[in-house]
């Protein structure tokens, strides 16, 4: 009986010891893995914004500007997808929003593609609707919020 226990608590330590080292191992390569993305998202912003300051030090604002508000399509796509997840956006975010609608509604830019332009319009009214402000911040005119998820 007594074998028989000793069995037992060596099959479960050894259970354990492979479970932690399992863990470890997964959790490092997770880390890994995160801290690769990070780089590269990191790195690929270092460019951008260095092709940025370098047009608007040739006097090339147009080229620049457009490049910025292309980048900025592309940030309110990704932030239209979390507030139709049920993220809230704070009330700066929105208030940047409502003066980046009324800046492109006076100069004219519209994103390349059709497509991308009505994700961005529906982009300005998701995440100005998905707003932390008590009261809600000013939604763009023409927007419908029916599509943002309820708050938790």
């Amino acid at each position: 009986m007594m074998k028989m226990r000793w069995v037992a608590l060596i099959a479960l330590g050894s259970l354990t010891i492979g479970m932690g080292t399992a863990s470890w191992y997964w959790l490092n390569f997770y880390s890994q893995f995160i801290n690769s993305g990070l780089t590269t998202s990191l790195g690929a912003d270092i460019v951008t914004k260095v092709s940025i300051l370098e047009r608007i030090r040739a006097g090339k604002i147009t080229e620049a500007t457009t490049l910025l508000e292309t980048l900025l399509d592309i940030d309110l796509i990704s932030a239209a997808s979390l507030a139709r997840e049920g993220a809230t956006f704070s009330p700066n975010t929105a208030r940047a929003l409502a003066r980046e609608a009324k800046a492109r509604s006076l100069s004219g830019y519209r994103s390349i593609r059709d497509d991308m332009h009505n994700a961005v319009q529906e982009a300005f009214c998701l995440v100005s609707a998905a707003t932390e402000a008590k009261p809600p911040v000013d939604i763009p005119a023409g927007c419908t919020t029916d599509k943002v998820a309820p708050s938790p």
